[in-house]
């Protein structure tokens, strides 16, 4: 498996590096099950990909309430400086 490498930022501004490429790896992951899924006639093996798929499923939808906070948080932080600015 190759090492996923992500920059740090360490100042995230409506988003994150580390979570966007985590998603993108779990997107991977279920493109990955469902070929599994459509190759593999074992019935043991299928109910082991359908819930991989819904786990991956359950963290995609997980790292993506995290990176809408982060971008929420990062909008009122900007209306907030904003405010000081036409000051």
């Amino acid at each position: 498996m190759n090492k996923t490498e992500t920059n740090c930022e360490h100042a995230c501004k409506n988003t994150c590096n580390t979570l966007v490429e985590a998603v993108k790896l779990q997107k991977n992951l279920v493109h990955l099950y469902n070929n599994a899924l459509t190759e593999c006639s074992i019935p043991d093996i299928n109910i082991l990909m359908n819930r991989m798929i819904a786990s991956s499923q359950t963290n995609i939808d997980e790292l993506n309430l995290k990176l809408n906070e982060i971008k929420s948080a990062s909008g009122i932080i900007d209306d907030i400086e904003e405010s000081y600015d036409k000051n």
